[in-house]
């Protein structure tokens, strides 16, 4: 665990006995900096190819990403998703149409920072296009409704 890294064991690198047989192989799983637990494979009398250090590392880091999106779903679905007003304001305009130079101007800030606060609201909304994060906006309430249905 100090080493932060994935660890390869062969059998006469284990301290018990009872593990003199076993070739153990472990990466960790970390999310944000902090190690959530380790993914280990383990086999007896059977030395691990190099491939499957790839194969375990890879392994890792997509469990740690499902586990990251998984937690910001719940936060959500929880109601605990924090846009800023500014996110807010453009996520409206963008559904309403708006190009993001129009916003820009309308809320006097800079095309860049339109950019910057698109991709956060984005990440935050756990989507892939700003259509989606609009999508999902108004079915969270998060804003209103804009279509009208005669």
């Amino acid at each position: 665990m100090k080493l932060r890294r994935l660890v390869y064991l062969e059998p006469q690198h284990h301290y018990y006995d009872i593990l003199k047989k076993w070739y153990c192989i472990a990466a960790p799983i970390i999310i944000d900096e902090k190690i959530i637990g380790y993914l280990d494979v383990s086999t007896i009398e059977y030395g691990m190819a190099d491939e499957m250090t790839i194969v375990l590392e890879l392994l890792a880091d997509k469990i740690a990403n499902e586990y990251k999106t998984n937690i910001k779903e719940q936060e959500l679905n929880n109601g605990n998703i924090k846009l800023t007003d500014n996110q807010i304001k453009i996520l409206q305009m963008l559904a309403k149409g708006y190009k993001e130079l129009t916003i820009s101007i309308e809320l006097g800030i800079k095309p860049v920072t339109v950019k910057y606060h698109k991709r956060k609201i984005i990440e935050k909304l756990c989507v892939k296009t700003i259509q989606e994060a609009v999508a999902k906006a108004v079915k969270l309430n998060l804003i209103d409704n804009l279509i009208d249905i005669d």
